[in-house]
């Protein structure tokens, strides 16, 4: 029968490192990330970064069991998995795998947490950051800004939008899918539209004044002739292109 593994503290021990928090204090960050107080206090009360009371928090929550899955799932995309990865990069659109709704950004724009997303539904796979990294580089399709477009209309809400911390909340998923939540929303993209059109009647006038401030375009100057060259019998005459050779006097 096979000996069970030894969880993340144990190993620590084994390794001859002492784990700098007693299991009092990770309890106590716990119940403090839990109760809803800001991690970076944590972390400043701790005297550590914000990044270890994050690890603290998960490594107290999820068992080894569950952690150990999404290790495995880390593989690398063989090249034609990688080919396929970045042709539906090219040709498709978060849309077209009902991933526009994962995290913020525009619909039509390929994140990082949407790509992921679609190689985990496609091969399964969890691929390294940097190699995201390179994909996305070749074909992020993000809208350029134009300010002269008005801003694009609000997403309908989706609780896939939210981040994993927001969506643990509640309450706060309750009111963020009501319907009060929804026409706030809506009200702030009409104060949005708003401003949008003052700041294009204050750049249309400032750009009417400045053609009408600026003088006239200068006519084109005309290139001088290419020098020309002698042919014939006037070859081997001296002067200037196409004038005739001094005649000689008659004796």
């Amino acid at each position: 029968m096979a000996e069970p593994e030894p969880s993340s503290e144990e190993s620590t021990e084994r390794r001859g490192r002492k784990s700098r928090f007693t299991q009092e204090q990770r309890d106590e960050i716990v119940r403090r990330v839990e109760a809803g107080d800001v991690r970076a206090a944590i972390a400043r009360d701790y005297g550590v970064s914000r990044e270890a009371i994050s690890q603290i928090y998960i490594r107290m929550t999820t068992s080894d069991e569950d952690r150990r899955p999404s290790l495995r799932r880390r593989k690398l995309l063989t090249n034609d998995e990688l080919a396929q990865f970045e042709k539906l990069l090219e040709t498709t659109v978060p849309k077209d795998h009902d991933l526009h709704l994962l995290g913020p950004g525009h619909p039509d724009f390929w994140s990082e947490d949407r790509a992921r997303a679609l190689t985990m539904a496609k091969f399964g796979k969890n691929p390294a950051a940097h190699v995201m990294k390179k994909c996305l580089s070749k074909h992020r399709n993000a809208p350029e800004y134009d300010p002269d477009q008005p801003p694009p209309p609000p997403l309908p809400h989706d609780i896939r939008r939210l981040s994993p911390e927001m969506a643990a909340n509640e309450e706060f998923v309750e009111y963020y899918l009501s319907k009060k939540a929804w026409e706030l929303t809506l009200r702030e993209h009409e104060l949005a539209v708003r401003e949008w059109e003052k700041d294009k009647a204050k750049r249309d006038a400032a750009r009417a004044k400045k053609a009408a401030e600026e003088p006239p375009p200068p006519p084109p100057v005309r290139a001088p002739l290419a020098p020309g060259k002698r042919v014939g019998k006037h070859r081997a005459s001296k002067g200037s292109p196409f004038t005739k050779p001094k005649r000689r006097k008659k004796r």
